[in-house]
């Protein structure tokens, strides 16, 4: 696994497949999908695509709590990097072909209130949670989730593949806010990739 010098998110040194295998006599249980974890580092002089990294593929709730468990949580990122969770053959930009119809949930947390990165480390584990055992009635319409560690307070999102599908939208955003159990301080939005600036506030 190639991790940059400056920086590396995993916890451990390596994320070795026999970590993804299941002991003498436990069968692994797989999920509906496999997925993928990159993470974006802070490079301002190189192209956004470049400061892309694959951390590492799974397959089985075994797998993803492998890749868990190995990486750093959300809340001990530098400002300004990336948790990026999408589904294997969607890259995770808007630019994707499985993306540039969609949009985007995302809830803004208060930096301002006390323990506000416990927040998003809770937040990031039960999104994860839901997102790859599909716990959302629109699972299929949910292609990543995100988290971006920012100085001015972390973000947590939701990708959809159809911006224009409004009630399957609407659903989504529902059940995350209800899943998250978000305070009044933290305020969630739906962007389209096409239009960034037409909100849906909920």
């Amino acid at each position: 696994m190639d991790m940059p010098p400056a920086f590396s998110p995993i916890e451990k040194r390596a994320l070795a497949e026999d970590s993804f295998k299941p002991e003498d006599g436990e069968k692994l249980n797989m999920l509906g999908n496999t997925f993928v974890l990159w993470y974006l580092e802070n490079e301002r002089n190189r192209e956004w695509k470049d400061c892309v990294k694959e951390i590492g593929a799974f397959e089985s709730v075994q797998g993803c709590l492998a890749v868990y468990l190995a990486v750093k949580p959300p809340s001990n990122l530098a400002f300004g990097y990336d948790y990026m969770l999408f589904k294997e053959g969607v890259k995770p930009m808007w630019e994707d072909e499985n993306n540039r119809n969609g949009g985007r949930w995302r809830v803004s947390i208060e930096s301002r209130k006390n323990h506000s990165y416990i927040r998003t480390d809770s937040y990031w584990h039960d999104l994860m949670e839901a997102f790859v055992e599909g716990h959302f009635a629109d699972s299929e319409d949910i292609l990543g989730i995100v988290v971006n560690r920012r100085s001015k307070g972390d973000k947590i999102s939701v990708w959809t593949r159809d911006a224009s599908n409004e009630e399957a939208t609407e659903r989504v955003g529902k059940e995350l806010k209800k899943l998250l159990g978000m305070p009044k301080s933290d305020k969630m939005a739906y962007f389209a990739h096409k239009m960034e600036a037409g909100q849906a506030e909920m």
